[in-house]
């Protein structure tokens, strides 16, 4: 007899039955409503025909046979629906168990709850067919008391599977002593609470603080990260530092963490938090840092074992400086500057993190004096302008020889290619095959016998905006300065460019190319000053190559030496020039050194870009896509001091003796009591009118060479072949 009604006691002795065999519905191998075996439109209610016990109200019925419930003749009210959810339910008139489907999660049409059961449900397609993946069933049976339910032996297989709980509340009890394995992982989202919030003595879900909250330190409720640790820290220990300088007295006093500590000489870098996070560097054309250096030997990578390539085929080698704030103040004739490396009350971004109003978090600075890649020749090449020059051209070996100028030859690389005018026969394009000695070479084109007494000789540039050639900082190679028309301010801010694919897609990129900029030759004077607290850099970091006395003899005032020399001492400052090396062949293989950056001073002049001069009056721009040379003011600000005054430099030449009251750069003032040793120790050139501001001093400026060497006397568009460049980035 199928599906019947019987008493209780029937239906218990059954359910004890049917918990004791392998094939009856209640061990879990089977399910309570499954997909029709063909037809799309109906559900089958127990389809392995097992005799099961079904409660509805005070009625009980043995379901022993497999039934199909059509979603279209079984629906309690209305016709079905595409793309909808249903209920399957048992219900009865007292005496009979039949089913039927419903759009109610409580009852159907027809019948209360006192007459229905919901057995489970399933969800229609477009087509208002049955997706078989949507049937569900509660396959269950009610525990005493009517509330809890139990389901012995569920399994979810494959899929994504969710539970929802539209409303009322959901518990899970474990006995004690039981175990509850999550073998994948669980996510908890909204506001749900796990054994309790967590205390100091229950474990539990917690909310994360956020940085503010974190440095409050009033709240009970919330943890902390190591990043809020780090924040706090930062905040909370004393980090800022540096100097206090009486110009009247000329003396100095370390501020802030290095207060006591002695003037005029390097610190731990424990006591360095901004300058202890420089580091060298291998940059990508596109500013991805393809790999820092070895601290202590560039010629390595940093694990201190796998060589690095410096020379240009892994990127340009550049000292990395991250954001850092600083503050500066003036008291009755006392200066004092300092640093950060986080925001802190009264301090500010450097300028040379910002672009107009927008922070950038990384300044790269070349490590090396700027040198060229020649596009058309696939070279790294420098500067070796002769001008005007007795030369001796050879048909036999087709070489070029100048006696005249002892190393003139030095500065070349084999396959650079040089622009040869001023002679009767051979006014050509050459290409370097052999460098024989210091003044002889042999190119790969045929010369003629010829010795011309005013011969011009330089290095081939391409000044064109996006395919010309690039500027560079690898070593190895000379720098590349001016020639007799391309080397000025313009082209190496062109150069630069180049390298971010042109003036265009540099401007509207990430990481910007450019030239030192004159917010970042500041930031590199504050960042030298607050560490070794003193304007004497020719006495406490080095001499530079200054003293050359033959550089006209020996290669006509071009640069003398080539990149890296001091790449085996790594980010370290240091020194290798001294006042005692006076001639060229002798400074071929010195450097000087702070902190990764070569020749930060002396050789040979740097452009500063973003910096121009009228008058004595300084403007400075620090938006790359805004440098110009125009004799204008245009997207260019003049800075002022901490009275808001408008600031006008000095306008006389000589050591400088003070500066104007601003942390903005470090602009002379006077030349009061200034001198070699004396004061800001570095020489101040300047001139009436519109003027190009190149900075550091060159080889044969001997003491007024320095970290302070500022000169502005040349037009705009002047181009010398002692003045170079550096190349920078940003991000």
């Amino acid at each position: 007899m199928a599906n019947r009604k019987v008493t209780k006691d029937v239906s218990d002795n059954i359910i004890a039955w049917a918990a004791m065999a392998s094939s009856a519905m209640m061990s879990g191998a089977a399910r309570l409503i499954e997909a029709h075996a063909s037809d799309a439109k109906k559900v089958t209610v127990n389809k392995g025909g097992y005799e099961m016990p079904i409660q509805i109200g005070n009625f009980w019925f043995l379901c022993d046979t497999a039934t199909h419930v059509d979603s279209a003749t079984d629906i309690d009210t209305g016709a079905v629906a595409a793309s909808t959810a249903y209920y399957v339910y048992a219900v009865t008139d007292e005496s009979t168990l039949s089913f039927k489907t419903s759009l109610s999660a409580t009852n159907p049409t027809g019948y209360d709850t006192a007459h229905s059961k919901v057995l489970g449900g399933f969800t229609t397609d477009g087509s208002k067919d049955i997706t078989a993946a949507t049937i569900w069933d509660v396959k269950l049976r009610d525990v005493t008391g009517g509330f809890g339910r139990s389901i012995d032996g569920a399994q979810i297989k494959g899929g994504t599977n969710t539970f929802s709980i539209t409303s009322g509340t959901a518990s899970m009890d474990v006995a004690a002593g039981a175990t509850v394995n999550v073998d994948a992982n669980l996510t908890v989202s909204g506001a749900t609470t796990l054994n309790g919030a967590a205390s100091t003595t229950v474990a539990g879900p917690i909310e994360i603080a956020t940085n503010v909250e974190a440095l409050a330190g009033t709240d009970t409720a919330r943890a902390i990260t190591p990043d809020d640790l780090k924040y706090v820290l930062d905040r909370r220990i004393q980090q800022f530092y540096g100097v206090s300088w009486d110009e009247s007295a000329d003396t100095y006093v370390r501020t802030g963490s290095t207060a006591g500590q002695t003037c005029g000489v390097a610190l731990a870098d424990a006591f360095l938090p901004v300058h202890r996070r420089m580091r060298g560097c291998v940059v990508a054309d596109d500013g991805t840092v393809a790999y820092y250096l070895c601290a202590t030997d560039w010629t390595k990578k940093e694990d201190g074992a796998t060589a690095s390539d410096l020379t240009g085929t892994d990127g340009q080698v550049m000292v990395e400086i991250p954001k850092f704030w600083y503050r500066y103040g003036y008291l009755i004739t006392t200066h004092t500057w300092e640093v950060s490396p986080v925001p802190l009350t009264g301090f500010k971004v450097h300028e040379a993190f910002m672009s107009d109003n927008v922070e950038k978090d990384y300044l790269y600075i070349g490590a090396y004096e700027a040198c060229l890649y020649d596009v058309s020749a696939s070279k790294y090449v420098g500067q070796a302008h002769q001008t005007s020059v007795s030369a001796v051209f050879a048909t036999s070996d087709d070489s070029i020889t100048i006696a005249t100028r002892t190393g003139w030859a030095t500065a070349l690389a084999v396959g650079q290619k040089l622009v040869i005018t001023g002679t009767s026969n051979n006014n050509t394009t050459v290409t370097v095959k052999t460098i024989e000695s210091a003044t002889k070479i042999t190119v790969d084109e045929n010369l003629t016998d010829e010795t011309a007494a005013t011969t011009v000789i330089q290095t081939q540039t391409d000044v064109t905006d996006t395919t010309g050639d690039k500027l560079c900082s690898v070593s190895g190679v000379c720098p590349i300065t001016g020639g007799s028309a391309n080397g000025a301010i313009a082209h190496f801010r062109t150069w630069a460019e180049n390298r971010g694919g042109g003036k265009a897609a540099n401007d509207a990129a990430s990481f910007q190319w450019s030239q030192e900029f004159g917010d970042a030759l500041a930031a590199l004077q504050l960042l030298y000053l607050t560490e070794y607290a003193s304007f004497y850099s020719q006495s406490v970091l080095g001499y530079g190559i200054a003293a050359v006395e033959d550089w006209a003899a020996y290669n006509d005032y071009n640069p003398i030496a080539k990149s890296g020399n001091g790449n085996a001492v790594g980010n370290a400052s240091g020194n290798t020039a001294t006042s005692l090396i006076t001639t060229g062949a002798g400074a071929t293989s010195v450097y000087l050194k702070y902190r990764g950056i070569e020749n930060l001073y002396g050789h040979i002049w740097k452009f500063i870009d973003g910096y121009k001069v009228n008058n004595n009056i300084p403007y400075l721009c620090n938006n790359f896509a805004n440098f110009s040379d125009a004799e204008n003011t245009t997207n260019y600000t003049n800075p002022t001091d901490v009275n808001g005054a408008a600031i006008t430099m000095h306008n006389g030449n000589g050591y400088q003796g003070t500066l104007e009251l601003t942390g903005r750069g470090f602009f002379p003032a006077s030349l009061t009591g200034g001198s070699a040793s004396a004061k800001i120790t570095d020489y101040y050139y300047q001139e009436s009118g519109w003027c190009v501001v190149d900075s550091g001093g060159k080889d044969a400026y001997a003491a007024g060479v320095g970290a302070f060497c500022l000169d502005n006397v040349v037009a705009l568009a002047y181009v010398n072949r002692n003045i170079g460049g550096r190349l920078v980035g940003r991000k």
